[in-house]
């Protein structure tokens, strides 16, 4: 699975506590090595507040979570579900999963070890950007830059998949 920015640019726009986030975004499922399903979605949008505390807890509220209007044009598939049909599917996944996150949110949360970075973590939303801080062992730090590092070669693979479907479609 996988997607792409589209159409117009996405943005992120933070205040003192707040975020907002709104965007047009491709998604694509392949199975093996067929494209699966491809859907364009516009008009995608997130609110809400978060903060956490200097011990790592989060705290905040999912205001709004939708995963905008997939376009019927666009809209391809091969597992037999129609256009509609996916956007509830994955609106009501979404909204299920919002559910969730507001309750943990609600009593605070720990960013869990995530592919075996851990540490505590400060974020702090400002006017204009988000302030990070981690407090972190050197163990951490290779674990965190072994992570970018295995990220980016994920990356530079899959462009280079893409690249070598794109030529393969010129002689089908």
């Amino acid at each position: 699975m996988g997607g792409k920015c589209i159409n117009k640019p996405s943005y992120v726009h933070f205040t003192d506590k707040h975020y907002e986030v709104h965007g047009s975004l491709a998604i694509f499922g392949i199975v093996g090595e067929e494209e699966a399903f491809y859907g364009e979605f516009d008009l995608q949008e997130a609110a809400g507040s978060l903060y956490t505390h200097s011990d790592g807890t989060i705290f905040g509220q999912i205001d709004t979570l939708n995963i905008g209007t997939l376009d019927p044009a666009t809209y391809r598939n091969k597992i037999g579900v129609t256009a509609a049909q996916m956007q509830t599917q994955l609106q009501t996944l979404v909204s299920d999963w919002q559910v969730g996150a507001n309750k943990n949110l609600t009593a605070g949360t720990v960013i869990p070890e995530i592919l075996g970075i851990t540490g505590k973590i400060e974020a702090n939303f400002n006017q204009g950007f988000v302030e990070v801080g981690i407090d972190a062992t050197p163990t951490t730090g290779a674990q965190i830059r072994d992570f970018f590092a295995g990220f980016l070669s994920r990356k530079r693979y899959q462009t280079k998949k893409e690249e070598m479907a794109a030529i393969n479609l010129q002689f089908v």
